[in-house]
């Protein structure tokens, strides 16, 4: 309520209990700034000793000035503090403290975390704090519309202020909200409506007011009167500050690790208008009044376009205070983010519009009783400010400290629900809860995904022990900054003690949620490593164990497969597999007798392959040099590299056992010796019958001895479509006890116990050269001899020739053919030379091609021993 009608200030408390109450004003101090609650300190006085002060505090009340013209300008607010100063015979005086409702979210100090929130979404959670719901309609807000605060950033900028986690530690709502606006470049004024005072949030300028205030300049020594109710500037000063000329942001961000994250905006740049011509931006570019760089690291940004959004509000920061104009006079109705418009400066340049940026307000006026009412209204008045140039953005400072974690702090695994598995992302990240938070979240919304620090990483190693849900673990800040958590280990508590204990200090191992385990004991009496799955009791145990040295034991099935395999019991035993495929075997270990090496080798000094990545479990794996094992068939391999290997074996006693039902065995080698000088060789075999075929072989022996314990005779039939043979021995000798029979064609030959039979009843049967028979001989039919003559000293020879057989069987240089007298057997007195060249075509389902090549050479032989033995008789 005002005095009269001259009062230049009244306050008005609205607590219920002082509606009726006076109150004049005295004196009053106010100061407001862009980004900054308006506060006005004010001393009130009334004649009521009984006055209630205390219904004060905490409560709305209005504080209005009014300007030359009456016209009334309030500032509305709730009184922060009150405070009993004196008393004379009419009055008692206090002073309170006015500010807008926006402080009060100094009282709320607690810790917070929000997930997923951009900077509208967290002011409007804030401000619900202290009653601040109603919204306003944004940047096309009409004036005389009632709301608590309004909201006029740019659409585009919404997305850039988005967090996956925004953390609010140990600091109060307001220095929270305070830093956020300050960082992304946000600022706030205030406007009086018929609700109370609003709160104007604003990201550009075109949002902030646009009609401008008229200050009119009149110096202190102008002989111009002042007219009544002019808003006046006594005085207006420009200040000019040299600025950095560029700044420059650099960070790192785990999600685009590949990438140098730097962002420069020049400040020269951002001290113009954002519609600067290019003349004006090369003018101010050359400037001396911007030099050297302002480096920031950490601004916490994780692409090039956040980057540069936030390096140029940076620049804009220092740009916009580069002119300064500095006024005072008396203008009441002046408010930090409103436009003016100065008239009548002698400096013509500065007769244009401004914004205000901050503005102080103080006065005082004569109360009732004490003095002559109207005395020193005009001369009680005073206003300071201080303005920007209209078209230069402006930008707080980041003035308000972001809270510094030291240290780590606890917080426990979290997850949807306890399914035994860690909940992880695609990055391996998890989600904590940390006790500090107010109230409860639901799970997984206590935090955003936190990497966690492990002892190694990289693209293709590292090493993980994922967390399950209720783990307790230990995060650190980067930086100290509340919004960059990172786990750097687990630890344990009373839900989950420790693996070791005072009872099993010596044990060292890792145990893994599904009970996989490997255990150290490093005791004196009985160091041991123990590794183990859970299926089949599976454990591998070195050291003294239930036996001491090695011991592999499962309850279910064992399988190994290797590219090679030796198993080797020191001067005992030995036993060896394979070689490796293109590898020589590696180098025994320090003091073994490895009797798979020689130092004479030319491959001793090959470093072996490196060994493969573990196969699948159906995949083909060399087992050795020979072939492929699966399912227990033998799949032939291509060849083997290794060019040279020795064994020796000395033991006295060596025993083998091949049990099964089936024995194959392939040795593909050029030369093959076999060689037993300490006694004699004995070979049993126990079967219902056996087989040997051997082709293309030379045998000598010097002493032969064979027993059958069980033969069986066999028939074996052989047939031949093109074969050419020569046998060339010293001695040949052939027998058969039944039948030894040579066919070609419709013409035989056969020897048999009963006598010798040639037959040939297509053709008759020639014999040419020498026949010298011994004894009767028995022509049935007709003889007929030509040419009969005796021949002393010639050469006598014999051949026989078939389709299938040409063999020069004798050849003798003393033949004694005598005439008129009985002929002898010729003496053959050169060895007899057997040569063979077989080409054999054998088609068998049941034998192999070294069976017919034995076989057909048998045959063969036969048929030759029978050529000789009819020539020696006839």
């Amino acid at each position: 309520m005002a005095l009269n009608d001259h009062a230049l200030c009244t306050f008005v408390s609205l607590a219920p209990s002082l509606v009726l109450e006076t109150l004049w004003v005295q004196q009053w101090q106010g100061e407001e700034k862009l980004s900054q609650p308006y506060r006005f300190e004010v001393r009130l006085a009334t004649v009521n000793p009984l006055f209630d002060d205390e219904a004060l505090l905490g409560h709305r009340a209005v504080l209005t000035l009014s300007d030359g013209m009456g016209e009334p300008h309030p500032y509305q607010g709730v009184v922060t503090q009150v405070d009993y100063l004196d008393a004379d015979c009419v009055y008692y005086y206090y002073r309170v403290v006015l500010e807008p409702r926006l402080v009060q979210l100094r009282h709320f100090r607690f810790s917070e975390i929000w997930l997923d929130k951009s900077l509208p979404e967290l002011i409007r959670d804030v401000l619900k704090l202290t009653g601040l719901n109603v919204e306003g309609p944004g940047i096309n807000a009409a004036r005389g519309s009632v709301y608590d605060f309004d909201i006029r950033v740019p659409v585009d900028d919404v997305a850039l202020t988005q967090a996956s986690f925004t953390c609010q530690f140990e600091e109060s709502s307001f220095a929270f909200l305070s830093r956020l606006l300050e960082y992304f470049g946000v600022y706030y004024f205030f406007e009086q409506n018929a609700g109370g005072e609003a709160i104007v949030f604003c990201g550009d300028q075109r949002f902030q007011p646009q009609t401008p205030h008229l200050l009119t300049y009149r110096s202190h020594d102008s002989a111009l009167d002042v007219e009544p109710g002019l808003a006046v500037v006594r005085s207006f000063a420009r200040k000019l500050t040299r600025q950095a000329a560029v700044v420059t942001l650099r960070d790192f961000s785990a999600s685009n690790a590949q990438l140098q994250l730097q962002a420069d905006a020049s400040v020269a740049v951002a001290s113009l208008p954002t519609d600067a011509t290019p003349e004006q931006l090369s003018t101010v570019s050359a400037s001396a009044a911007f030099l050297g760089e302002q480096g920031l690291y950490g601004e916490h940004f994780g692409s090039q376009a956040q980057g540069q959004w936030l390096a140029t509000r940076r620049a804009q920061v220092i740009g916009c205070r580069a002119r300064e104009f500095h006024g005072s006079g008396r203008a009441s109705s002046l408010r930090a983010g409103d436009p003016m418009l100065l008239v009548a400066h002698p400096k013509l340049s500065f007769n244009t519009r401004y914004q205000v940026i901050q503005v102080q307000h103080e006065g005082d006026q004569p109360l009732p009783g004490l003095g002559v009412e109207g005395e020193g209204i005009v001369k009680g008045i005073s206003t300071q400010f201080i303005a920007l140039p209209a078209d230069v953005q402006f930008r707080a400072p980041c003035l308000t400290r972001k809270p510094y974690v030291q240290g780590v702090l606890s917080a426990v695994v979290d997850g949807d629900e306890d399914t035994g598995r860690p909940l992880l992302n695609e990055h391996g990240c998890y989600k904590v809860s940390f006790p500090f938070i107010r109230g409860e979240k639901n799970a997984t919304r206590g935090s955003a995904w936190l990497r966690m620090a492990t002892i190694s990483n990289g693209s293709s190693h590292g090493m993980a022990f994922p967390l399950l849900k209720g783990t307790e673990v230990l995060v650190s800040f980067l930086g100290g900054d509340p919004d960059r958590p990172v786990i750097t280990g687990s630890v344990p508590n009373s839900e989950n003690p420790a693996r070791v204990t005072m009872d099993n200090a010596t044990q060292s191992g890792i145990n893994t949620p599904g009970g996989h385990y490997l255990a150290m004991e490093d005791s004196a009496s009985g160091p041991m490593m123990r590794m183990g799955a859970p299926i089949g009791n599976t454990r591998l145990t070195l050291g003294e164990g239930s036996v001491s040295g090695a011991h592999l034991q499962t309850d279910n099935h064992m399988q190994l497969a290797s590219n090679s395999y030796k198993h080797e019991v020191s001067d005992m035993y030995s036993h060896s597999m394979g070689g490796g495929l293109g590898a020589s075997p590696p180098p025994p270990s320090n003091g073994s007798n490895d009797d798979t090496s020689s130092s004479s080798s030319p491959s001793s000094s090959t470093p072996a392959k490196a060994p493969a990545p573990a196969p699948k479990s159906d995949d083909f794996k060399p087992f050795s040099s020979a072939g492929k094992y699966r399912n227990g068939w033998v799949l032939p391999s291509a060849s083997f590299t290794p060019t040279w290997s020795v064994k020796a074996d000395s033991t006295t006693v060596q025993t083998s056992a091949t049990l099964g039902v089936l024995k194959q065995s392939l040795s593909v080698m050029v030369h093959e010796l076999a060689i037993s000088i300490a006694g004699p060789k004995t070979s049993y075999a126990i079967s219902p019958g056996g087989r040997e075929f051997k082709s293309g072989f030379e045998s000598t022996h010097a002493t032969k001895m064979e027993q059958a314990l069980n033969s069986k005779k066999e028939h074996v039939t052989v047939t031949e479509k093109t074969v050419n043979k020569t046998v060339d021995t010293g001695t040949y000798v052939h027998s058969t006890t039944a039948l030894t029979k040579i066919v070609c064609g419709p013409h035989s030959i056969s020897l048999t116990p009963a006598g010798i039979t040639i037959s040939s009843p297509v053709t008759p049967i020639s014999l040419h050269g020498d026949v010298h028979v011994s004894g009767q001989l028995v022509v049935s039919g007709n003889t007929i001899a030509k040419n009969l003559t005796a021949i002393m000293n010639v050469k006598a020879g014999l051949a026989i020739n078939t389709n299938k057989l040409e063999s020069v069987i004798i050849k003798s240089t003393q033949p004694l053919l005598g005439t008129g007298v009985a002929p002898t057997v010729p003496a053959v007195e050169n060895a007899m030379i057997f040569a063979m060249e077989a080409a054999l075509q054998v088609k068998s389902q049941a034998v192999i091609v070294a069976s017919v090549v034995n076989r057909t050479a048998d045959e063969l032989n036969t048929v030759a021993q029978a050529v000789r033995d009819v020539a020696g008789v006839v």
